[in-house]
């Protein structure tokens, strides 16, 4: 690996094919500590692991922010997201930040390619997939019977 870019951060957009993704592997190669936001992150992963670059993205829930103040002004509105997410609350900064910071350590040295859900279970609860291979997860437990009293 070159040490052209040592020290540099290089942060990438759309890094996981074409042009992106050239650049990205070039600064990987020249040192450069490369962060990439893109859509298809499995893709840059695989073509960039093999220059210790990890690759993966935070899908955010219902945060209290700016962008989620008309819902949480409307307490009809906020009771639904509250009711549909399995922590039942909206998720503040911190827990983005957290993870964050939690795939920027070494703590993550072997996590690549993955979107962590920071969501407070909206997806599990509002996914029919989820809910069906859970409930074929549950039929498939085998049932210990109690003995007749």
């Amino acid at each position: 690996m070159g040490t052209r870019l040592s020290r540099r951060v290089a942060i990438i957009t759309g890094g996981a094919q074409g042009l992106g993704l050239g650049i990205a592997e070039r600064f990987a190669t020249e040192g450069a500590v490369v962060v990439i936001a893109d859509i298809h992150d499995t893709t840059a992963a695989a073509a960039l692991g093999g220059h210790g670059v990890r690759v993966n993205a935070i899908g955010p829930g219902y945060i209290e922010s700016q962008m989620t103040a008309g819902v949480r002004a409307d307490e009809s509105l906020a009771r639904s997201v509250r009711d549909a997410t399995v922590l039942g609350r909206f998720g503040v900064p911190q827990d983005i930040g957290d993870v964050a910071v939690f795939l920027a350590s070494d703590e993550s040295a072997y996590v690549t390619g993955q979107v962590i859900y920071v969501d407070g279970g909206w997806l599990l609860h509002r996914n029919p997939a989820a809910d069906r291979m859970q409930q074929a997860t549950v039929a498939a437990l085998p049932m210990t019977r109690l003995p007749a009293e």
